[in-house]
């Protein structure tokens, strides 16, 4: 059956080769971190079954007026004509594609216009100049504020984006858009997340169930406060010097502060749809309840700090080796750095929640989707559902789910996948939109870090003086952002 499959596929894909440009492989969404060699698994008894496919929603009937679908990005190309699938889910969606082309009568194809500072700046001269070569544009979080301020973008309805075509839209992403409640831009696709890693080890040898940061999660027990008295618990002094040897706690303080704030309900940078603005919001309570946690920690003992003489990322051999027993971080590091390196058993869970959240929040940092202002809300409304066909739910493939097989070969624990990250895929209205990078104000030196993370987790750390020190610098940046001084 397969073998016939490919031969109906060849026949269409000879009919495309004399429309399609010649282009490499890849959809133009990123989703995991690249695979290694994993780090032995429980067995597989243990694994949850993967949850039954979607069925896509009936879709109206439908005519797309444009001879080519194209997409503008900076990171990779793909059409029918060229891409060679390179697992069987790849195969499916190349195979509906090629049917979509077929239907409609469109040629299909992201094309990467040649790297992240190019698309920087041909974007806003394509459409000023009046182009309509691209349909679609993938827009950096740091220059879509200033664009969308600037009127670059075609305006949308969010109604288009509450119907399902088993596109898992990101409506937080819409609404992070919206000027005077009308969306300008959109997003899709599996959520990329982040939480705590932890040693499991360390924790049955603190006298812990190796398993208890899962169990908090699924009983919606995971807290700050819950997570400050395990630090405590974890951080252990095995000579009896008077010296931790064992911390609950090592990693990157901008990391930490950046997802507490998020688990608090709250951003580095505060921003008002209605007058597209970026706003100071450090004087918040939920802000203010972030800094003076993350402080606690430290303050308790809990936190191992950078060794004499240590590089800035000291944090990521200081968790494999065994020296702390969590560490926070995005779920793509769990391929790069803890999954190789690593030998204990390890598992992931979602940040622990602030005071002010009901549920687990995440931090997020995902593009922008829009359509140039060279086409009018009737064509726009087309382009928008075409992204949604092409990207639609695959016969036999969960568009949530279709990523955990890969997922699964970069975690120890099965629990972190079926679990944890399929928290964030289910729920990306819980993503906390990052208006500091749409602000285009940078995360580590002469930006937040800088600002205000790396005066933290010090000895005699005033919070309150931290955050008044950098009203002066953050001010000017907002002010910078929101186009009031150049």
């Amino acid at each position: 059956m397969r073998n016939l499959k490919f031969l109906a596929m060849a026949l269409l894909l000879v009919a495309a080769l004399a429309i399609g440009t010649a282009c490499s492989s890849d959809d133009p969404v990123e989703v995991v971190a690249p695979q290694t060699t994993p780090t032995p698994a429980p067995p597989a008894d243990e694994v949850a079954a993967t949850p039954e496919p979607a069925t896509p929603e009936p879709v109206a009937a439908f005519t797309y007026r444009f001879d080519e679908f194209i997409q503008g990005n900076w990171w990779s190309n793909w059409d029918t004509a060229t891409n060679v699938p390179t697992n069987p889910m790849d195969e499916d969606r190349l195979w509906d594609r090629v049917e979509l082309e077929q239907e409609f009568g469109f040629t299909g194809r992201a094309i990467n216009v040649g790297g992240w500072d190019t698309a920087r700046d041909m974007i806003p001269m394509e459409i000023m100049g009046g182009s309509r070569d691209f349909q679609l544009w993938h827009i950096d979080n740091g220059w879509f504020a200033g664009l969308n301020r600037q009127g670059m973008f075609a305006p949308l309805d969010m109604d288009w984006f509450i119907t399902d075509y088993g596109t898992n839209w990101h409506l937080g992403t819409a609404e992070a858009s919206m000027i005077n409640g009308v969306p300008f831009a959109f997003n899709q696709g599996p959520i990329n997340g982040g939480g705590v890693y932890f040693n499991q080890r360390l924790f049955e040898e603190a006298g812990l169930d190796p398993e208890l940061p899962f169990e908090l999660q699924l009983r919606g027990e995971w807290t700050w406060d819950t997570f400050r008295e395990l630090s405590q618990q974890l951080t252990r002094d095995l000579t009896g010097d008077g010296t931790p040897d064992v911390f609950g706690l090592a990693t990157f303080p901008q990391d930490f502060l950046g997802r507490a704030l998020a688990s608090n309900g709250t951003n580095p940078v505060g921003f008002d749809p209605a007058t597209q603005r970026f706003t100071n919001v450090t004087n918040t309570p939920e802000f203010i309840e972030a800094f003076n946690w993350m402080q606690q920690v430290f303050d308790d003992g809990s936190v191992m700090t950078q060794p004499e003489g240590g590089e800035w990322n000291w944090f990521i051999s200081a968790f494999n080796n065994g020296q702390a027993a969590m560490r926070a971080g995005g779920d793509y590091i769990a391929g790069g750095q803890i999954n190789p390196n690593l030998d204990d058993p390890w598992g992931f869970v979602s940040f622990p929640m602030g005071p002010r959240a009901d549920t687990y929040m995440f931090r997020g940092n995902h593009n922008f989707i829009a359509v140039p202002n060279t086409f009018n809300r009737e064509e726009a409304q087309e382009i928008v559902h075409m992204f949604a066909l092409w990207y639609r739910a695959l016969p036999g493939w969960d568009p949530q789910t279709a990523w955990v097989a890969g997922a699964h070969a970069n975690h120890y624990n099965p629990r972190s996948v079926n679990e944890t990250m399929m928290l964030f895929a289910r729920n990306s209205e819980h993503m906390s939109p990052c208006f500091r990078g749409m602000a285009g104000i940078p995360d580590g030196p002469n930006g937040f870090g800088e600002t205000f993370a790396w005066s933290m987790w010090q000895e005699g750390t005033d919070v309150a003086a931290v955050i008044e020190a950098g009203q002066l610098v953050w001010n000017d940046m907002l002010a910078r952002a929101n186009g009031d001084i150049d």
